[in-house]
């Protein structure tokens, strides 16, 4: 059988480990990104992550240094990122691709 090894689960595939705040790190990219802005964003421009309220649900959003919205984040370990900038550690988004409308970005603790 493939796909043992590390880690501890329980039930279900339910990861009960997670990677402490200050040691997060991944790519993901921004979901439905401004269209805005799209064709201005480059290949390392460098970008806020926040967390903010979108109809009532708290969602991950990436912000240029002025403040405009590109779009949410989907993927990697969004939930685990939402988790810790709520409890104070701060990130940033820097662009690793854009092709067309689609955005990835290298999220890591500033």
């Amino acid at each position: 059988m493939s796909g043992s090894g590390g880690g501890t689960y329980f039930g279900g595939g339910v990861r009960r480990e997670s990677v402490s705040c200050e040691l997060l790190k991944f790519t993901a990219q921004i979901s439905t990104p401004n269209p805005t802005f799209v064709s201005t964003v480059r290949i390392g421009d460098l970008c806020t992550v926040q967390v903010q309220t979108v109809s009532n649900q708290q969602v991950v959003v990436v912000l240029r240094n002025n403040g405009d919205l590109l779009g949410g984040l989907i993927g990697g370990q969004t939930n685990r990122l939402r988790e810790c900038i709520l409890s104070g550690t701060n990130y940033r988004a820097e662009v690793t691709a854009v092709s067309g409308a689609q955005i990835i970005v290298h999220i890591d603790p500033v």
